[in-house]
């Protein structure tokens, strides 16, 4: 995981002038973007040459950046689209009601198909305006005591009901404790994962939800997966899908897994997808947790090490 950075290192060992390069690494925290700076330093008693080298953490600052931007797009994109939306479907309503039997028997067929596409395409538009200004909007946290394996549960079975061919499989860690967390934007994290995996399957196959508890002696954190038996993650979107409007689906806004970053962000913590090790996608998200939650009293709801929702 390190090697780019010691091969970056290696091949300026012999380099007498100054030099720079920008790094990327994995680590298992996700990916890391670090600038390398060195220059030689010549000993007064000896020749001698020492290499100064000073690392910076760009992760951070470019994300930001990134999330700057991008926001502000989302924005501008949001507020132009929505201008016209209302007086489209209002007139297609209005030419509807108006023509309606005034019209032979196919011209009405017509008429009923074509404003009924128009008003059905304008309420798509509008949910991706509102996928534009979920996303552009700053983050207003409302935190409180969350048991994310009641809420895995409660997703699950939300699921399951309306993809009965799906087989959602439950392994949650019974010690895990509750964090501190706004349990709407972790529940919107959670939906986002869930639909994206069901997208991939296209009607059947497996979704696994998963929880670990890490503890320690500095800090402690939960990890909560959603793997699925998909076709997994294209190697050449892999290292952007986070980004807004990447995405391997020919619908949608292309905003889902962005917005799960910046919710992970406004957490403290921290996102990664990698192949399943059975064949589909698995997306791990960790969360720090506070030494408040470790004194808080976790909820009994969570029996089981392992549960299946059937199909």
């Amino acid at each position: 995981m390190m090697e780019p950075f010691f091969d970056a290192v290696q091949s300026q060992l012999n380099n007498h002038l100054e030099w720079q390069e920008e790094i990327v690494i994995f680590i298992q925290g996700g990916r890391k973007i670090l600038r390398v700076r060195g220059t030689t330093l010549l000993s007064q008693n000896d020749d001698r040459k020492e290499q100064v080298i000073v690392v910076d953490d760009l992760t951070e600052l470019i994300q930001a950046q990134k999330e700057s931007a991008w926001s502000e797009m989302a924005r501008r994109l949001a507020h132009e689209i929505k201008n016209p939306l209302t007086p489209i479907q209002l007139s297609a309503e209005r030419l509807h009601r108006k023509l309606s039997g005034e019209v032979s028997a196919e011209k009405q067929s017509l008429l009923d198909r074509y404003t009924h596409t128009i008003v059905q395409q304008v309420e798509a538009m509008k949910s991706m305006v509102n996928a534009f200004t979920e996303y552009a909007r700053a983050p207003t946290q409302k935190p409180q005591w969350v048991d994310v394996n009641a809420m895995l549960e409660e997703i699950a079975v939300l699921y399951h009901a309306d993809n009965t061919a799906v087989e959602i499989e439950l392994k949650l860690d019974k010690s895990l404790p509750v964090i501190e967390a706004d349990d709407v934007r972790l529940r919107q994290l959670i939906h986002n994962l869930v639909k994206n995996s069901l997208e991939t399957l296209e009607g059947e196959g497996w979704i696994e939800l998963k929880t670990e508890y890490v503890e320690k002696p500095d800090h402690s954190w939960i990890e909560f997966a959603v793997e699925d038996s998909g076709q997994g993650i294209a190697t050449e979107v892999a290292d952007n899908l986070f980004d807004p409007y990447v995405t391997t689906k020919t619908s949608g806004s292309g905003l889902g897994l962005a917005i799960v970053q910046k919710i992970v962000d406004e957490h403290g913590g921290s996102v990664r997808v990698d192949k399943s090790s059975r064949g589909g996608a698995r997306f791990t998200i960790r969360l720090p947790v506070s030494v408040a939650a470790n004194e808080a009293e976790a909820s009994p709801a969570v029996e089981p090490m392992k549960k299946k929702v059937m199909p």
